[in-house]
């Protein structure tokens, strides 16, 4: 059985064209995540003499992407269920999950408290769910008869850091190979303002930083995942996707 569970709205010029770019994906997994995890803090939380949830649980929630709809980029996120198995003992909480996500989301959008049903732990979820968003771009999780619920890259890096004392975004950056540690598995890139950045290395590109290695002439740039802290400083890369050297 198909049933309609979610359908967003991303707003920005990569949308424009009514269509989701591919890396948007893993963000939408991050929210199935985000909804599997606080769905079954809330089933706990109602049954306190159970330690974990009902055998099957987690596997009856399946999010399928259905289809991208008009007006920005709507896609369509629908909810498959199979026989008898379906929501086996967990009721509605998956649905009473989705709208605590808007809810909270919602709250950090007007400055209000976050909700109290909304463990603290599962913010940290937000450091993967919307991090592929750029500057001017959103992502509407409004539900009907709902405060308005837009998640933004400002909005998402305010309830990690409400957690934590640094936030994750995807970077693209441009500098020198300082040096390897080969050891273990990473570099040091120079910023074009002097800032040490150390980074993992892949062994995909152990070649690469052979040979751009220590090169004050020989510019690379770098694609990942950067940490910075609350004042938006870059510390680390926790992730590097790509390296590449430039003419």
């Amino acid at each position: 059985m198909i049933t309609e569970f979610l359908t967003p709205r991303f707003d920005g010029p990569r949308f424009a064209e009514h269509t989701l770019p591919v890396e948007l994906g893993r963000d939408l997994a991050a929210y199935r995540e985000l909804v599997v995890e606080l769905a079954k803090h809330l089933y706990l939380t109602e049954h306190q003499d159970r330690k974990r949830v009902p055998k099957g649980f987690e596997e009856s929630f399946t999010l399928h992407l259905q289809q991208v709809e008009s007006g920005s980029a709507r896609p369509v996120i629908s909810l498959v269920t199979a026989g008898a198995l379906a929501l086996q003992g967990g009721g509605g909480y998956f649905e009473k999950a989705r709208d605590l996500v808007a809810e909270t989301v919602s709250a950090v959008d007007a400055g209000q408290p976050l909700p109290a049903a909304f463990p603290k732990q599962l913010l940290d979820y937000f450091n993967d769910f919307g991090r592929s968003l750029r500057d001017g771009e959103s992502l509407d999780l409004s539900r009907p008869a709902a405060p308005p619920a837009v998640l933004t890259p400002v909005r998402r890096r305010a309830l990690v850091l409400s957690v934590r004392k640094v936030y994750t975004k995807d970077v693209d950056l441009i500098g020198v190979i300082g040096e390897t540690d080969w050891e273990k598995h990473s570099f040091r890139l120079r910023l074009p303002d002097d800032t040490p950045v150390v980074a993992p290395l892949p062994e995909t590109f152990d070649d690469l930083a052979r040979s751009a290695g220590g090169r004050d002439r020989t510019l690379v740039q770098v694609r990942g995942v950067g940490v910075y802290d609350a004042w938006d400083r870059l510390q680390k890369l926790s992730e590097t996707h790509h390296i590449e050297l430039l003419p």
